[in-house]
């Protein structure tokens, strides 16, 4: 590792969904990227857009699109994740593919208020 990527800081935030795939959303240098098992893809803050839908009473469909192009779908039964407790998730909101779409990937000011926060810690 050379001393740049090693002076580079990243803070995210991860979980699992129901097929125990690791999920997550992270900053490094100012750019969002979305982890999907060890691979990222990077979030366009200015052309994105997630959602999280219930297609029918105990299934939810998780997508998400950057700059047109699909990042990631999946159509699911909520995963209560146990970690995100220490979050102080609502306990309403365990699911993490739920989490994400409701605060960080909610708009384009919940994504830079994320930025903002993860710089700061």
């Amino acid at each position: 590792m050379d001393k740049e990527t090693a002076n580079k800081s990243e803070q995210g935030i991860s979980g699992f969904t129901e097929t125990k795939n690791m999920v997550g959303v992270f900053v490094r240098n100012n750019n969002v990227f979305f982890l999907l098992d060890g691979n990222e893809y990077e979030i366009c803050i200015h052309d994105f857009e997630c959602s999280n839908i219930y297609i029918d009473k105990n299934t939810r469909k998780f997508k998400l699109i950057s700059q047109s192009q699909l990042i990631y779908e999946i159509i699911y039964e909520p995963y209560i994740d146990p970690g995100m407790i220490i979050y102080d998730s609502d306990p309403e909101e365990f699911d993490f593919l739920l989490f994400l779409s409701n605060h960080i990937l909610k708009s384009k000011l919940s994504l830079e208020n994320f930025i903002i926060a993860r710089n700061n810690y």
